[in-house]
């Protein structure tokens, strides 16, 4: 066997495992990105539990959130300041999904995100003031002001 034969044939198993790492690579990507799904899905099922947990577990705080919807101006100030810390933990729950969602391009659950924090300022006047007093991620913004603009005609994500 000469020399021009044995390179040939190191060519060939060079690129036979250039092609097995490949594949290689490309499982473990895959692989990666289900996980990565997996988490996001976790982080965001942990965050609405944890933000949602005080109107759950206390019908009186529930109670109130609901009574502040047509008159906040009644409450004490203690309760005006809790109503604001509620709706105001809820948009940036809303934002922090959309902003998740996107980065790995789950548009469907970015949506849901936008039209979570829509939805609550059109029914709440404390979330209606919180988003006009906060600066928002650019793409989150864009997003719930074009449903904002729709709301006239259709029901949110």
């Amino acid at each position: 066997m000469n020399w021009e034969a044995i390179g040939s044939i190191g060519e060939v198993i060079g690129a036979i495992a250039v092609l097995v790492t490949l594949v290689y690579l490309t499982l473990q990507v895959r692989q990666g990105n289900r996980l990565m799904q997996a988490q996001y899905r976790e982080i965001n099922r942990s965050a609405v539990l944890e933000v949602f947990d005080p109107i759950v577990r206390d019908g009186e705080f529930a109670e109130l959130i609901e009574k502040s919807r047509e008159d906040v101006g009644s409450l004490s100030v203690a309760n005006q300041r809790r109503v604001f810390e509620q709706q105001r933990n809820e948009l940036l729950l809303a934002q922090s999904i959309f902003v998740r969602a996107r980065l790995i391009k789950e548009d469907r659950t970015a949506r849901i995100g936008a039209g979570l924090a829509a939805r609550m300022i059109t029914s709440h006047a404390v979330a209606l003031q919180f988003w006009e007093s906060t600066e928002w991620e650019v793409e989150f913004e864009k997003a719930v002001t074009a449903l904002l603009s729709e709301s006239d005609t259709k029901e949110f994500a």
